[in-house]
């Protein structure tokens, strides 16, 4: 009688972590995430990627790295499949997909069982969702996504306040869910004066396409050169934070962060003046 017991099965190694949001709704920040956030972290950290623009109708990502990334069109489930078929030929790997397709990703997933496929390839998603407590069909796609995938994917919550207000959100049974539940990890978009977006759009005008903030800063005034520098300083250091749901390992980083003591922030309503002379 042989006794012997099959060795435990181990959770395949993740060789690529690809990122993208699935969720039902535009005008969020996704673009500025990923654009102007994740992929000049990734260049910082000496980190090898990939990218496309699946939005064919916007094409924000290829325009602010013309060079990099290329527009494919994904607009049925063919195309979507696609994306996955030819997925994990780089350590990260973006996808910045159409908005109002929940439903046709999630019933593509489903039909050819995408993320067990994924994993089999040493493939992990991390899915990004966006804080709001007004945008309806954010939520709702969110609350899709959280029960289709579970714990099959990582999750990061965006807050970009200056665009979508948090509210309460945080106070809802679906965020509760996706961070005690899911793991979720936050990521906050750090806002932009109104000036420095006007001269950036401005400058895009020009080139006759959306520039990166990298690209444009070269061109902007002291001050707004400055805002830039502070997102881009505040979005790496989050970055690296999160970089266990962003890259496949760690130890892919080859640059990191100085971290300093940083702008001190001033909230003149908890200031008591009668000590100012």
């Amino acid at each position: 009688m042989n006794n012997t017991q099959a060795p435990p099965t181990q959770e395949p190694k993740i060789k690529t972590r690809v990122l993208a949001s699935l969720i039902s709704a535009g005008r969020l920040g996704k673009s500025t995430v990923f654009g102007d956030g994740i992929i000049p972290w990734l260049d910082f950290a000496q980190v090898p990627w990939m990218a496309i623009d699946g939005d064919d109708v916007h094409r924000t990502l290829s325009q602010r790295h013309p060079t990099k990334i290329k527009l494919t069109p994904v607009k049925d489930e063919a195309t979507f499949l696609m994306v996955w078929k030819h997925s994990g030929n780089a350590p990260v790997e973006i996808c910045d997909l159409p908005a109002q397709q929940t439903p046709m990703f999630l019933n593509t997933f489903a039909k050819y069982s995408i993320v067990e496929v994924l994993a089999r390839k040493g493939i992990r998603l991390t899915l990004f969702l966006f804080a709001t407590h007004d945008d309806i069909a954010a939520l709702q796609s969110a609350g899709m996504l959280a029960k289709f995938f579970g714990t099959n994917v990582d999750y990061v919550i965006v807050e970009n306040p200056a665009v979508r207000p948090v509210g309460d959100f945080y106070q809802s049974p679906l965020a509760a869910h996706l961070l005690d539940r899911l793991a979720a990890k936050r990521l906050q978009l750090p806002a932009i004066d109104l000036f420095t977006m006007k001269e950036i759009h401005e400058l895009s005008k020009k080139a006759q396409r959306w520039l990166s903030f990298q690209d444009a800063k070269n061109e902007l005034s002291d001050f707004a050169e400055t805002a830039i520098e502070y997102f881009q300083n505040r979005i790496m250091v989050q970055c690296e934070d999160l970089a266990d749901l962003l890259l496949p390992d760690v130890s892919l980083i080859k640059n990191r962060c100085v971290r300093t003591s940083g702008v001190k922030e001033f909230f003149g309503n908890d200031t008591d003046w009668s000590l100012i002379v």
